[in-house]
């Protein structure tokens, strides 16, 4: 046998096995299984993601915190009712940017965390410092007023 009748016969076989194989798959019936693993709508594992918090209520005292494994994230809300009743007791001395937010750990060390306004949100690097709870508060001639506390951590 000739080189080239070789080639040829062999060439023909395989475009005939691809013929039949593309054919077979087209023929194939449809079953109910895998046209219901087509529409499947998968969930992600919480694992993979975190979900976002929900805004604080207007009208709603809010100091939450979230502990990774080196940072801390700060989410706060003072109510209006709240900020009113602070301004009426302490009058120009209570301003926006004398908000603070006190972390204590189970030491009773604290860390002072400038807040500069009555709603918003921080991420904090505690490297050390393992936070138990936190206060919320202002700051009136260099003392610290608390207006409220969080839930405690962990």
């Amino acid at each position: 046998m000739t080189p080239l009748l070789f080639i040829s016969i062999v060439t023909l076989v395989l475009v005939t096995l691809v013929y039949w194989i593309l054919n077979s798959l087209e023929k194939r019936p449809v079953d109910d299984e895998s046209e219901s693993r087509n529409n499947m709508q998968f969930e992600t594992a919480q694992e993979l993601f975190k979900y976002l918090d929900p805004q604080p209520e207007p009208e709603q005292d809010v100091l939450r915190l979230q502990a990774d494994k080196e940072y801390v994230h700060l989410y706060w809300h003072i109510s209006s009712d709240t900020w009113d009743s602070t301004m009426d007791k302490f009058g120009l001395k209570a301003q926006r940017n004398n908000v603070i937010i006190r972390l204590y750990d189970s030491n009773l060390s604290i860390m002072d965390i400038p807040a500069k306004d009555i709603k918003g949100g921080q991420k904090i690097k505690t490297e050390n410092f393992q936070v138990s709870y936190a206060v919320l508060g202002i700051k009136v001639n260099e003392d610290f007023v608390p207006l409220f506390l969080s839930r405690s951590l962990e």
